[in-house]
């Protein structure tokens, strides 16, 4: 009620206050709703945010009120929101067991890490082949291109045609080495981000 009092509870509450082990045999009625979060409906760390809330709702400083919290291994949700009964303003207190959403929510977390970690290694591994083995047949071709250029004489039409494979390979050189560079910074992971940005640029 608008003393913060618990006036009524419903069945499921009851078995919510018997998997927090709440210490009442009415589960609470009659107590006062900051009072009694103070003394283990919620966890020592969520309760300051609680009576906090509850009061906020009561004095007409907020509508609505919501944190998670944890009780033993289980997780749980509160929700709490304000209706007027005979023009006085009262509020409505939900806990939900969110154990399996909070647990589910970790996996996810954990899956994305691991993906981007995956990602991570496959960009290397990418930068590394691209760096160690491309670039360096496009760099023999440039000396086989020497060669041809060598055997061919002094031929003018010659040297036009290599010079613009030449320009070819130096441009795909180029690419491949910045390309190589931006999947994977060779010194990202000892110089950081920040270094290796300068770096590049």
């Amino acid at each position: 009620n608008e003393r913060g009092t618990i006036i009524a509870v419903n069945r499921a509450w009851n078995r919510f206050s018997e998997k927090v082990d709440y210490p009442t045999p009415d589960h609470g009625i009659g107590m006062n709703y900051i009072e009694a979060s103070l003394t283990g409906v919620v966890s020592d760390a969520a309760a300051p945010r609680v009576v906090q809330g509850i009061a906020d709702i009561l004095a007409g400083t907020a509508d609505e009120f919501r944190t998670d919290y944890a009780s033993g291994d289980r997780h749980f949700q509160m929700t709490a929101t304000w209706f007027c009964h005979e023009g006085v303003r009262h509020v409505v207190v939900a806990h939900e067991d969110v154990t399996e959403l909070t647990s589910a929510r970790q996996d996810v977390r954990s899956i994305a890490g691991r993906l981007l970690s995956l990602q991570e290694d496959e960009r290397q591994r990418i930068a590394a082949d691209l760096h160690d083995s491309t670039a360096q047949h496009i760099v023999a071709a440039g000396l086989g291109l020497m060669h041809v250029s060598a055997v061919a004489g002094e031929s003018a039409r010659v040297e036009e045609a290599i010079g613009s494979v030449r320009a070819s390979l130096d441009e795909a050189h180029r690419e491949i080495r910045t390309l190589s560079y931006l999947l994977y910074p060779p010194n990202l992971r000892t110089n950081g981000l920040a270094a290796s940005l300068r770096q590049f640029v």
